[in-house]
């Protein structure tokens, strides 16, 4: 990847393909949030954070409010 020497070079990284970004998030915070690791069969939620959170900017809130939102959580 890219290389960078700031905290504002790592930001404009980010910034620059956000949808990479939300899908490690989200893979993450779906591992966490359910006590395990995320699998091919949480792709679809994957898709689903990503996409609601791409209608808000790809804001953190809405992919945490689609995780609290999903049968997955739910039903943990």
């Amino acid at each position: 990847g890219p290389s960078f020497t700031t905290i504002e070079d790592l930001k404009a990284i980010v910034a620059a393909k956000p949808e990479p970004f939300a899908r490690g998030f989200s893979k993450a915070l779906i591992a966490y949030a359910l006590g395990r690791p995320s699998s091919f069969a949480d792709e679809q939620l994957v898709a689903d954070m990503v996409s609601k959170s791409a209608a808000d900017g790809y804001s953190i809130r809405s992919i945490v409010q689609s995780l609290v939102a999903s049968r997955a959580f739910q039903t943990k």
